[in-house]
């Protein structure tokens, strides 16, 4: 991953996304599938990686 150590402050820096997205992701809140997509350009990962099923 290209940001594997990004922290929520270097996304906002980077101008990724903005601060109440990152705090509805942090609290498992509904964001859009354009900030979803947005994280995995970032984080050079696919929308599986982020979405996949964690049961496991």
């Amino acid at each position: 991953m290209r940001y594997e150590n990004c922290s929520d402050k270097k996304l906002q820096k980077i101008n990724v996304i903005r601060a109440a997205s990152i705090a509805k992701l942090v609290k498992n809140g509904n964001v859009t599938t354009d900030i979803l997509l947005k994280l995995c350009l970032v984080l050079d990962c696919s929308i599986e990686d982020i979405m996949g099923d964690n049961k496991h």
